[in-house]
């Protein structure tokens, strides 16, 4: 269960949320975050067009199968890089050559939560927690893919494809910039279904 005011993970049986303090309704049932069909499409043509207006222009340059993997290589016309997703359903981060870095057992807990910014406006992020062996598997991926763009991906799906700004020592690794509260409950409740 998620609280309703920070969206931290919280016990089911909480009477107050322990990282904002905030009273969960005893009135309304305790519940997980479902989301409505039409919302979750509607989030899911936003991120589709999010990623496309980032992208401005794919070229398809190869198309590359065998009985394991098969993915197509798609060049960017605004970043030097390749998109590969390697097919395998789960949560994987993924490089720009398609090796994975990281998968759903690598992490421990997921979370999202909303904020005020400096400027007055709700931000959302998602927080990936990683386990002592995804950690060491996290910090050598970072380090090794500095001001790269790396693919978050759901069952294949890409979520979203930051590029890592810095090497990631502390086993977390935020995902910042989400448009709204939806994106962000729908992101870390996709991840979350993976993990283990």
């Amino acid at each position: 269960m998620y609280c309703f005011k920070c969206g931290q993970k919280i016990p089911e049986d909480s009477d107050f949320c322990p990282y904002c303090g905030a009273e969960i309704p005893k009135d309304k049932p305790k519940k997980e975050i479902k989301q409505n069909p039409v919302i979750s499409i509607i989030a899911i043509v936003i991120v589709v067009i999010v990623i496309m207006v980032g992208v401005m222009g794919i070229k398809k340059s190869e198309t590359n199968t065998n009985k394991e993997t098969a993915y197509t290589e798609e060049k960017l016309d605004n970043q030097d890089s390749t998109i590969a997703p390697v097919v395998n359903k789960g949560f994987q981060i993924v490089d720009k050559d398609g090796s994975v870095l990281l998968t759903g057992e690598d992490v421990s807990d997921v979370s999202w939560k909303s904020f005020k910014g400096s400027d007055g406006e709700f931000k959302y992020t998602v927080k990936l927690s990683f386990t002592d062996e995804g950690t060491k598997k996290l910090e050598t991926a970072t380090e090794q893919n500095l001001n790269n763009q790396v693919y978050i991906m759901v069952n294949d799906e890409v979520m979203i494809s930051p590029v890592v700004t810095q090497t990631i020592t502390n086993g977390m690794f935020w995902i910042t910039d989400l448009k709204s509260q939806e994106e962000a409950a729908y992101m870390a409740n996709s991840i979350e279904a993976c993990i283990g």
